[in-house]
């Protein structure tokens, strides 16, 4: 058995699930103050303006005493496009440059081609003025059109409450989010990718490269269930990260994130239908930069 096909799907496709980040606008007057109230964000890009930005993240995963290592990274833009309706906007997210390395821990990382292939390649994304991604047009080679492709492009933003914000407010965000679906599955078959509850808190409003930004800072202790092919994981983890909005257009100027999970895999052999269960753990960091 090829354990890093293995955990490469069942935690990439946990992964992905991973927890809804967004954007954000807010009301004149407050720019620049340390402690701010009276703020309401919302994502609104201008026309004409182009958010270029630079991603990274690194995978470790630990299996049997072994440990894999994956790096990906990313160069896109995002500019707007067209006005969808009230309160949504398509932008457009082109790719411009991609790179991916893997290999086991201690050893040199191998440079492969990935089967997602980004470069060169431009969808439209209709996004809410939370920041929310609803919906992509296009397609993304190696990828399904729809929800596979929308989860994707998910990272590029950040969602943020409708309340009116200030220095110390809190929210929650509940995984998986609960609509007829949910709830039916709740009553009717385990619920499955990452359950639990997310805490959010505006620390600051501070400067960043002339930019005034919102700080945000978040982190959740979650359940994680996942059955696949490949068979059934079962694990906790630990999401924590932070965010800095632009306070005039609602866009992330720097989002970083970690996510660590622990857990046992159970597999099944396909000849003999014994299971086995195995310890599995999983650290990940991603980190956005806006360029310019």
């Amino acid at each position: 058995m090829d354990w890093r096909k293995v955990t490469g799907r069942l935690v990439s496709r946990a992964v992905l699930i991973t927890v809804l980040l967004v954007s954000a606008a807010v009301s004149p007057g407050i720019a620049g103050a340390e402690d701010a109230s009276g703020i309401v964000l919302r994502y609104s890009p201008k026309e004409g303006q182009v958010l270029k930005y630079k991603g990274s993240t690194t995978n470790e995963a630990f299996m049997q005493g072994n440990e894999f290592v994956s790096v990906h990274s990313d160069v896109a833009e995002i500019v707007f496009a067209r006005m969808v309706e009230e309160g949504k906007i398509a932008v457009r997210l082109n790719y411009l440059e991609s790179a991916d390395k893997r290999g086991m821990a201690g050893s040199a990382l191998e440079v492969f081609e990935s089967p997602i292939r980004t470069i060169g390649t431009s969808i439209e994304v209709i996004v809410d003025a939370s920041g929310k991604v609803i919906d992509t047009i296009g397609q993304i080679p190696g990828l399904r059109r729809g929800e596979q492709t929308t989860e994707y492009v998910d990272k590029w933003f950040f969602e943020l409450p409708s309340d009116t914000l200030a220095t110390g407010f809190k929210w929650t965000k509940e995984l998986p989010e609960k609509d007829a679906a949910t709830a039916e599955k709740e009553t009717s078959e385990e619920v499955t990718g990452l359950i639990g509850t997310i805490v959010f808190e505006l620390k600051k409003i501070e400067k960043k490269d002339g930019i005034d930004v919102a700080i945000i800072k978040y982190k959740g202790d979650l359940k994680i269930h996942n059955d696949s092919e490949q068979g059934a994981l079962d694990g906790e983890v630990k999401v924590e990260g932070d965010a800095k909005i632009a306070v005039d257009g609602g866009y992330p100027v720097e989002l970083n994130s970690s996510f660590e999970m622990k857990g046992k895999m159970v597999t099944k052999d396909e000849y003999t239908g014994k299971e086995t269960e195995h310890d599995v753990q999983q650290l990940r960091y991603s980190e956005i930069k806006l360029e310019k």
